[in-house]
């Protein structure tokens, strides 16, 4: 029975995992998105086998965990594991039922995995506009810029038919200092890059208040993550100066550059190049999801520490980068293609991996 999420208390959401990584902005945010429920005793949460886009944590009262061999556990709200989601594995391994009137909290998978994403990405210190403006006034545009371009190594790997295509498609954008060029919440539609000015990443959470992430120079691009995952921009980007951009529209962009660079695999293939020898598995979540449930034998490095660190990793071998959706995966292997290595995406993220596996745990 759906109750209203109002009465719930943010700092309470704080000691599940892995929304005590959250900012208390967006957690608020999360929570205005999400619905909160309550069970009578004896009533059924989920089925074993069911099919959910939602994760559960347990608010007040008891639950039992139910597998198919009839084996039960009894998680109660004040216990340590129920910091844990219920049951997170896609499909479900158990039947949740009610011991006690329960209350539960349901998020949706995606948006918790793209909240996620954003809290990861690089906190850069951005100083105010007015310092920046006084910065960048007067710089001179890039006398060559498509060799810029193609020096990145992503665009190494794009076949020569794409990269003639991609600088016909490409159409310059003439903008001023604060034009908005990309709106938060707003469909993906084109990606970018800075041929001249500069740009600053902008989040807004639910209460107003505005998060200066990165800032965006000459040469670098933006607006690649929503094409990537097909989701709404989860970050606005704002011009600091007057510019030209240059930008490929998104069925362009997904034609051109993204098939050819991000590979997916199933997991039966996967798990062949992680046998050979020729890859291992890169968890990119955070370190609280990495530690209740991964892949065994899993390298973990978080995707907000992926810039910083992503010359830790050996070049000597490949990668196959999970997540638990897809999201942060994807923009974590287009990163790592950009940096050189190579990289494989495991189709439909941890959620597909537990599935695939679900029957030899019966």
């Amino acid at each position: 029975m759906p109750t209203d999420e109002t009465a719930l208390d943010p700092a309470l959401l704080r000691r599940f995992i892995p929304l005590n990584e959250l900012t208390h902005d967006n957690l608020i945010e999360l929570l205005h998105k999400s619905s909160v429920g309550e069970l009578a005793a004896g009533e059924t949460l989920f089925e074993r086998g069911s099919q959910t886009h939602h994760t559960y944590y347990l608010i007040a009262g008891e639950v039992s965990l139910q597998d198919d061999a009839g084996a039960a556990y009894t998680l109660k709200a004040d216990s340590e594991a129920a910091r844990q989601p219920i049951d997170a594995s896609a499909p479900r391994r158990c039947t949740a039922t009610a011991v006690t009137p329960m209350r539960y909290i349901a998020i949706d998978n995606q948006l918790l995995d793209i909240q996620l994403t954003w809290e990861q990405h690089d906190g850069y210190l951005v100083s105010s506009i007015d310092e920046q403006h006084q910065r960048y006034a007067g710089e001179a545009e890039d006398a060559d810029w498509m060799v810029q371009l193609l020096q990145k190594r992503q665009f190494q790997r794009i076949p020569p038919v794409n990269i003639q295509a991609m600088f016909m498609r490409l159409q310059p954008r003439s903008c001023q200092a604060g034009e908005r060029i990309v709106q938060q919440g707003d469909v993906g539609d084109f990606y970018y890059h800075i041929r001249r000015g500069h740009a600053e990443v902008l989040y807004e959470g639910k209460q107003g208040r505005l998060m200066r992430l990165a800032t965006l120079n000459p040469g670098e691009g933006f607006g690649e993550e929503a094409l990537l995952t097909d989701e709404r921009r989860n970050a606005s980007v704002v011009m600091l100066s007057d510019g030209l951009l240059m930008q490929l529209e998104k069925r362009d962009f997904i034609q051109l550059l993204k098939t050819p660079l991000l590979n997916e695999l199933p997991l039966d293939q996967a798990q062949q190049l992680i046998d050979s020898g020729r890859a291992r598995w890169l968890d990119v979540r955070l370190e609280s999801e990495h530690c209740a449930h991964a892949i065994p034998n899993s390298l973990h490095l978080p995707f907000y520490a992926l810039r910083q660190r992503i010359n830790e990793l050996p070049t000597d071998q490949g990668y196959v980068v999970y997540c638990n959706t897809g999201s942060r995966s994807n923009s974590a292997a287009y990163l790592m293609i950009e940096r050189g290595l190579q990289v494989w995406l495991l189709r439909g993220g941890l959620m597909a991996y537990a599935a695939q596996l679900m029957p030899n745990n019966r």
